[in-house]
């Protein structure tokens, strides 16, 4: 079931439950307000009776005057001595009918005031009795005064209350009915247009034409989904830009170790100068194919997830020392290390740590033209311990030194001997310091050359 029904139904219940339990209360309360005010009446009617017979003497006044009140009121008047003798009756004399009076019996015998009710054996109406004992001038019991009413006036009432009742909840009904169509229709248009526009970009990948104003909840999810689609927007076209450079990158190799490899399988009197000379070209194109498919192997695999490592607590300065130590040799300029004496313990893998120090000095080394070595400089600070490698090269070209960190950007063109690298070293580093929190950085020193690392933060 769609939403807006969903709502719509929800709507219904909401209006309707409590207005059917108000109606249900009203009634209640109106049944039991008009038999209080009946039984009032009643006794108040009795007390009159009994004050009739007190006062006047006379049987044929008395009788003229009950019979009366008898007629206009509906109501049935009976007069029972202190003895229990029924003495006055404005109606025929029906012993079943009045349940051996009960309600008189108690009268007489507490002397207080006595009601009861009785339903006929055809239960088609329902008759209230109500005595109401007289005293003469010393406060002696002089008998009882009864007053019976059935309630057929009560009952046309409540019929008619019902009756408007279930009309009223059919109004009711209908007008919730329609508030609640066109109130969640009002209301889910937001979301039925927000999700038109979500069918139509994962169809067709694009949100023209949509937009949604306003400040409400769904105008936020709107917005949010906007900047999700062109966020994946960015990153498709960011994808096809690395899949168009992958290939490109691989097809430079590959081409010249397929013209060579030609070259060498069709002529068969080819010099050996010559046949050496494109067997190393054939090595050189497959050493460069392979460095770049294990560079773009391990970038594939830190974009993914690093691997569930378990990183103990290592003393940064030794450590990188001892990196530096066993890699010296595969660098063409002399490392110059400062802070090995820092102690400072950060919470990282050994062998990821080395990873990144040695591509921020393959980096280096490609670029470094100065007299003095490279330098590899470890301090702490407030943000954490500052891992820095300088070269005394050209500097970075780029306005914005950090994009240096993204995948296959260089400064400066690359050749076919690998002078340069293939611009996925620096983009490791990036996603190897990102995964344990902290930052790289890069910018251009004022005497010349390049000043490019990272910042690690402290273990507590």
């Amino acid at each position: 079931m769609k939403f807006w029904m969903k709502l719509c139904w929800a709507l219904l219940v909401v209006s309707i439950f409590p207005t059917w339990l108000l109606s249900r209360y009203a009634s209640s309360s109106f049944h039991h307000f008009t038999r209080k005010v009946q039984e009032e009446q009643m006794a108040q009617t009795g007390r009159w009776v009994g004050k009739l017979f007190r006062d006047v003497s006379s049987d044929a006044e008395r009788e003229a005057v009950l019979s009366a009140h008898a007629e206009d009121s509906g109501r049935r008047l009976r007069f029972f001595t202190a003895e229990g003798k029924l003495i006055y009756d404005s109606g025929e004399k029906e012993d079943l009918f009045f349940d051996q009076n009960r309600d008189v019996t108690k009268a007489i015998a507490t002397a207080k005031y006595a009601a009861r009710w009785w339903v006929t054996p055809d239960r088609g109406r329902l008759y209230y009795f109500s005595s109401v004992p007289v005293f003469d001038a010393d406060g002696d019991l002089l008998g009882v005064a009864q007053v019976i009413e059935h309630t057929g006036r009560i009952t046309k009432a409540l019929i008619r209350l019902h009756a408007y009742q279930k009309s009223g909840l059919l109004w009711v009904a209908s007008g919730s009915l329609l508030f609640a169509i066109v109130f969640s229709l009002l209301l889910t248009r937001k979301l039925r247009q927000l999700r038109w526009a979500a069918r139509a970009f994962a169809q067709a990948g694009t949100t023209d034409g949509f937009e949604m104003r306003g400040r409400d909840e769904v105008a936020e999810l709107a917005g949010g989904f906007l900047e999700m689609a062109e966020q994946l927007k960015v990153k498709q076209r960011y994808n096809r830009e690395f899949v168009q450079t992958t290939l490109h990158e691989l097809k430079t190799p590959l081409t010249a170790m397929h013209g060579a490899a030609d070259i060498l399988k069709t002529r068969d009197q080819l010099p050996e100068k010559d046949r050496k000379r494109f067997s190393e070209n054939i090595q050189i194109q497959s050493d460069r194919l392979l460095h770049l498919v294990k560079e773009l192997e391990t970038l594939t695999s830190l974009e993914e997830e690093l691997p569930a490592e378990h990183p103990g607590k290592v003393a940064m300065g030794p450590m990188i020392f001892s990196m530096l130590e066993r890699n010296r040799h595969a660098f063409q300029n002399q490392i110059e290390f400062r802070g090995g004496e820092i102690q400072t313990e950060v919470k990282v893998d050994p062998a990821r740590i080395e990873q990144v120090l040695i591509n921020l000095l393959q980096n280096a080394d490609r670029y470094h033209c100065g007299e003095k070595g490279l330098r590899v400089l470890l301090s702490e600070g407030e943000q954490g311990l500052r891992l820095a490698v300088e070269d005394d090269g050209p500097g970075i070209s780029e306005p914005d030194p950090m994009r240096i960190f993204e995948r296959y950007f260089s400064t400066v063109p690359r050749n076919e001997n690998l002078v340069y690298g293939r611009g996925l070293g620096l983009a490791i580093v990036k996603r190897i310091v990102e995964h344990y929190g902290g930052e790289v950085f890069a910018e251009n020193r004022r005497d010349g050359g390049a000043v490019v690392g990272c910042i690690l933060g402290i273990s507590d």
